[in-house]
């Protein structure tokens, strides 16, 4: 199974997934553009998906569209 990047706000350390950037074009905390690649923590994992519950569809196109 293909693993589903998430990133890090350089300016706040939030974790950024690529529906925040597409929706938001950036941090939903700080509203900055500069991320980096990251792995995250399983709490943070877990709060992902929460946030995004449509966790096998993941891999659709239309959830990954940038």
């Amino acid at each position: 199974m293909d693993g589903l990047e998430f990133y890090r706000c350089v300016s706040c350390n939030n974790v950024v997934s690529r529906w925040d950037i597409n929706k938001l074009h950036g941090c939903p905390v700080c509203e900055a553009n500069k991320m980096r690649k990251s792995a995250l923590s399983f709490t943070e994992k877990i709060v992902q998906i929460f946030r995004h519950p449509k966790v096998w569809r993941w891999n659709d196109d239309k959830y990954l569209r940038t």
